[in-house]
Parts: structure tokens; C-alpha cells; sequence
């Protein structure tokens, strides 16, 4: 679920051209702000997945610090959280969107390096190198654990 949502985060802040017309047309728009926000509550439900103490804290901290940012940095203007959905009929199913698996009936651990992959998509989604090297680090100590 995580690595759903991470991949959303990243296609949607990449804006690739083309890259949502055909699942997401006209789909929302976020300003730094908002992506940062929404990178610290991904950090955060990783951080709830993890047994280790400091490292948990490490993540919180970075996580916390991200929130703080991205709500000082929130922009009226840019944000437009409900765009005119245009969905394209019939809708294509299997979609890239869809949450409804049957991993979720029965939660199983994740692979090893699971967490650390999600970090990495959430680093490679910032275009500012200071935050996305910070994201990398964090992405090498969860690969670690």
C-alpha cells in the first residue's frame, strides 16, 4: 500500500507530460508545500512500521521536519486539490489506482529491502538536492536494517 502510494506521489510530482492523461486526466495539482506534506506522512507510516528505536526516531525527526516545511510553504494559488475530473469511459481496469488486493485480508511482512524502496521513490520525487540526499540516507539506513 505504501509503494502505491509512493509511486502516485512521485508520478504526480514529476508531471511527466502524458504520463497521467491516460489514468489521471486533469488529475490534482500540488505545490512544494503539499508535497512535502505529503512525503512526511508516507515517512511517517513507515516509521510505524519499524521496530528499531533510533532509527524510528532518525525518521520521525526528518519526517517532522518535512511537515513543518511544507506547511509553511503551502501555496493557495498553486494547490488545486479538486480539479474538473474528466474520466475516461470505460474506465481502464486493471487501473494503477486501484487499493483493493487480498495482501490486505491478510498482512503479511514485507521483503527487506521493501521500505527502503519507498524511501528512494519519495527522495527521487524532490527536485531539491539537499531533501533528496537527506531521503537517500534514510533509504541506505532502512536498507540496512
Amino acid at each position: 500500500m505504501l509503494y502505491q502510494i509512493a509511486f502516485q506521489f512521485y508520478v504526480l510530482s514529476k508531471r511527466i507530460p502524458g504520463s497521467t492523461d491516460g489514468t489521471l486526466p486533469m488529475g490534482p495539482k500540488y505545490s512544494a508545500g503539499t508535497q512535502k506534506i505529503i512525503a512526511a506522512q508516507i515517512i511517517k507510516g513507515i516509521s510505524k512500521q519499524l521496530k528499531h528505536g533510533a532509527f524510528r526516531t532518525e525518521m520521525l525527526n526528518v519526517g517532522h521536519a518535512l511537515y513543518t516545511s511544507g506547511t509553511n510553504a503551502i501555496s493557495f494559488d498553486d494547490d488545486d486539490f479538486c480539479p474538473p475530473f474528466r474520466f475516461p469511459w470505460p474506465w481502464p481496469w486493471p487501473g494503477p489506482w486501484s487499493y483493493g488486493d487480498l495482501v490486505s485480508l491478510n498482512p503479511q511482512p514485507q521483503p527487506p529491502g521493501y521500505y527502503a524502496s519507498v524511501l528512494r521513490l519519495v527522495a527521487a520525487s524532490f527536485d531539491e538536492k539537499e531533501l533528496s540526499d537527506s531521503l537517500e540516507k534514510l533509504a541506505e539506513s532502512a536498507g540496512k536494517l
